[in-house]
């Protein structure tokens, strides 16, 4: 969880720019532990004042007089009676359970799950690489490629096999239709967007017969393709393209991109015009069912009404829902949602457009991933509402009308597993649900039968038994003072940091060196601004191996912090704004391919700290370890990776601060597995020409 900061400090952007600038020729930076005779001085970023029981985040060289240098901070590791996780609060409602399901499967990178009408027993996914593979609805060991697109596949940035639908009479027909990017055309980004049909004779053991359906479609970029596809109860094809990566296409009545089409495929090759599109007659592509999308990536149909939904992805501050009427025009590029684009001139065009059905601001939410309105019989409280999610910032809501208001509402189904990084939906031929992840898991969304009773979180941070209930600041023993090496970026706040794990527990390292904390674990951080505490952060591991975390916001008074159900943005003294984020933030930053626990690593923990209720000065990771932290004895820290501080100037060449800058403030996604889209990898321990920043 890190505070949004709106402020851009112009020596730290000169400081990544250095990261670069010898791309293909500079020396890779080498790990090294600090020099013994020079304190590391890491926290010079987050100064602060000190007191008996935190560590002081306040020092570069140690002055005349300061704490001596020992062998180790802590001779004892500390009892903890108290300070453990919570169980998470309880939520209204019934909770929905998401358990990940098809793994023996094997399947890749799915960007799409369904099964033939009519046949329960298998389900089928759209590999982005290319792929269609089949496997069992039951306990699949492995999967078989029952197809492959007939030309290579481009899956550059947000390319890729996109889409898949079967014909509702494939027991008559065999024919199944996807939505692919392939390399060609005439603009500068090489891609083309296409659909195609393909036949199985054999009951979708294979398919083969490929023909062209529509396209292939010129894309000025390679994002924005839209990809997805869908039979409505009408019997026509539906296909969602976005901008292409142009503007320019928004409002363009012609052209295929920026629209969701409505195809007719069985009255004529390759399609005909069903009655109804508004531009059968003329006066735009006459395939047009709607237009003014910016990026339609996911869609719905219900399989009841035959509306259909769409998740549009925003650009700078909004991402929305849209109830899609034939012939609406939703207002990309002149509107971003219901307001108006701030990257047109103001005031923007208004007239003429449809007002989404429910929209979300960028904070939480980024890139809005559109599911199912949902008409299975498992989830009893959300039939008849909308599902989507959340590719960065990882919820999961259904969405439907208040029954008084009439007004859109949205509830966050799962708090617990939700926080992940969502690319599609897929539905059985029964409507219940699955959710699938960018890393290949697919999860199965059930309602729990069995919702135990919990006990309510602690709405006091002098409740929670990691702090003094008489001092709310005084932290109990158990929690251990640390410092990163590398701090993350947080606008000139003063931070303070902690962490406890429970008795008779250890620490694990992971082979990339991430500390891999055991359930039950809390992780503190204190944010103080002008030397005011504003906001208390916990990090905790609970029972069921998840994270989650919690804002705690602190009173005028200073005697104690106040539990937040949701994110917020405070009024500081001299003109300065606070902003705490929501619980569904957290894993924004947190990712799983990171570790979760940020900052909390060998290189990172590398390096000299105060520890000042010793008032010693030793390394952190030889005292970690002389206590007992470890599950694994770690020698010799001398020879382990050891990450500079940005902010020491002369402590290590001018690159190699950029890239520990880097590696604390963008790893956590730019890295193998991380939400990222792009392909870099921004960890400090990459030599330069394998981050993917060059060229």
């Amino acid at each position: 969880m890190r505070p949004h900061a709106l402020r851009f400090v112009w020596p730290l952007a000169a400081l990544v720019a250095a990261a670069f600038a010898g791309c293909g020729d500079s020396p890779v930076p080498t790990d090294s532990a600090p020099d013994a005779s020079l304190p590391d001085g890491s926290r010079t970023l987050e100064t602060g004042p000190a007191d008996d029981a935190r560590a002081s985040d306040a020092r570069g060289d140690v002055a005349e007089g300061g704490p001596p240098r020992a062998p180790f901070g802590l001779d004892t590791r500390p009892p903890n009676p108290t300070c453990v996780a919570p169980a998470r609060p309880a939520k209204p409602g019934k909770t929905l359970s998401f358990t990940p399901t098809f793994g023996g499967a094997g399947v890749v990178g799915p960007l799409a799950l369904a099964q033939i009408p009519g046949d329960k027993t298998r389900f089928f996914a759209a590999e982005r690489a290319g792929n269609v593979v089949s496997f069992s609805a039951i306990n699949p060991t492995t999967k078989t490629v029952v197809a492959t697109m007939p030309e290579p596949v481009n899956t550059i940035y947000e390319g890729g096999l996109l889409g898949m639908a079967f014909h509702p009479r494939f027991a008559q027909n065999g024919y199944a239709y996807f939505f692919y990017t392939r390399f060609g055309g005439s603009r500068p980004s090489n891609m083309q967007s296409k659909i195609i049909r393909m036949q199985s004779t054999d009951n979708g053991l294979s398919f083969g017969n490929a023909v062209t359906i529509l396209g292939p479609v010129d894309k000025e970029d390679v994002n924005h393709c839209g990809g997805d596809l869908h039979f409505g109860p009408d019997g026509y094809l539906y296909a969602s393209l976005g901008d292409g990566g142009s503007q320019a296409t928004a409002q363009d009545k012609t052209g295929f991109l920026s629209k969701i089409l409505r195809l007719d495929v069985d009255s004529a090759f390759p399609y005909a015009i069903p009655d109804g599109n508004p531009f059968k007659a003329g006066g735009g592509e006459p395939a047009t069912y709607a237009l003014g999308f910016r990026n339609p990536f996911r869609f719905s149909i219900d399989s009841v009404s035959g509306q259909v939904w769409v998740g549009d992805v925003g650009q700078s501050d909004y991402e929305e829902v849209d109830r899609v009427l034939p012939g609406g025009n939703y207002g990309w590029n002149q509107r971003e949602g219901a307001h108006c684009n701030p990257l047109v001139p103001f005031p923007c065009q208004t007239t003429g457009f449809l007002d989404p059905y429910w929209e979300y601001a960028h904070n939480p939410g980024a890139t809005i991933i559109g599911g199912p309105l949902y008409r299975g019989k498992k989830l009893t409280e959300h039939v008849g509402r909308l599902f989507v999610g959340d590719f960065n910032y990882g919820f999961v809501k259904s969405i439907g009308d208040d029954p008084i208001t009439g007004l859109p509402t949205e509830l966050e189904v799962n708090p617990i597993t939700a926080q992940r990084a969502w690319v599609t939906f897929g539905e059985d031929n029964d409507h219940e649900l699955y959710a699938i992840e960018y890393d290949s898991t697919i999860w199965a969304i059930d309602e729990d039968p069995d919702q135990p009773a919990t006990l309510p979180f602690p709405d006091k941070l002098s409740k929670t038994g990691c702090f003094d209930p008489a001092d709310a600041k005084k932290p109990v023993p158990a929690l251990l003072p640390y410092g990163p090496n590398s701090p993350f970026w947080s606008d000139g706040a003063e931070k303070e940091r902690y962490f406890a794990i429970p008795d008779g527990t250890t620490v694990a390292v992971t082979a990339s060196g991430d500390f891999d904390f055991p359930i039950g674990s809390v992780l503190v951080k204190h944010f103080r601004v002008d030397q005011r505490l504003v906001e208390t952060r916990l990090f905790v591991r609970h029972a069921d191996g998840e994270w989650g975390g919690y804002s705690y916001e602190w009173n005028d008074a200073q005697t104690d912090a106040t539990l937040l159900p949701a994110s917020k943005q405070k009024a500081l003294p001299a003109g300065k704004t606070w902003y705490y984020p929501g619980r569904g933030e957290c894993m924004t930053c947190h990712t799983q391919a990171a570790g979760r626990s940020l900052g909390l690593e060998i290189g990172q923990l590398n390096g000299d700290f105060v520890y000042t209720r010793t008032n010693r000065l030793s390394n952190q990771l030889a005292t970690l370890d002389k206590i007992g932290i470890f599950s694994a004895p770690i020698t010799a820290p001398g020879t382990l990776p050891a990450y500079p501080s940005p902010s020491l100037v002369g402590a290590a060449p001018l690159e190699a601060r950029a890239r520990s800058y880097l590696h604390a403030n963008c790893s956590n996604c730019h890295r193998p597995g991380g939400p990222s889209r792009l392909s870099m990898d921004l960890r400090y321990s990459q030599p330069l020409a394998q981050t993917g920043t060059c060229n």
